[in-house]
């Protein structure tokens, strides 16, 4: 019989559990050619949860990364709107469900750049200059003309 209500105890107890999961900010708009992208997550008007502090940043790094940017940058605070009115107009609360937006600019920062070594080069080097470009430097060459004397 112990054993029967052990089982019956732990099963009501695990039922009694809930699961809190947390909004996350999700890619809504973007502009390939524009570098920006916008996220956003929906929020009930019970909950006070927020996305894990970090996760809307990560997502825009990944979708710049994907359109050849290194990083991402926030645009400034996140908006908020409303999605979806009560039925009714008296209704104590004056949304039910919330949208929070945030615009980011992708970048193509040096410093973005995992690993960055410094070179060195010496006079009269090539030096190799952003998107594979190279320029050879050189003294300026003074044209000499050279007249034949004839006889």
């Amino acid at each position: 019989m112990k054993p029967y209500l052990l089982i019956v105890v732990c099963f009501l107890t695990g039922c009694g559990v809930r699961s809190v999961r947390l909004p996350e900010w999700q890619a809504i708009d973007g502009s390939h050619a524009d570098g920006t992208v916008t996220l956003a997550y929906e929020q009930n008007f019970r909950s006070r949860l927020i996305p894990r502090i970090g996760q809307d940043n990560e997502v825009a790094k990944t979708r710049c990364r994907v359109w050849g940017y290194n990083s991402a940058e926030a645009f400034g605070g996140s908006t908020r709107s409303c999605v979806a009115t009560p039925a009714r107009a008296n209704a104590k609360v004056p949304c039910l469900i919330w949208r929070f937006e945030k615009r980011y600019q992708c970048t193509n920062h040096v410093s973005d750049k995992v690993q960055h070594t410094p070179v060195q080069y010496t006079p009269m080097q090539q030096q190799p200059i952003q998107n594979n470009i190279t320029i050879e430097l050189s003294p300026t060459n003074v044209p000499q003309v050279k007249t034949k004397q004839t006889k």
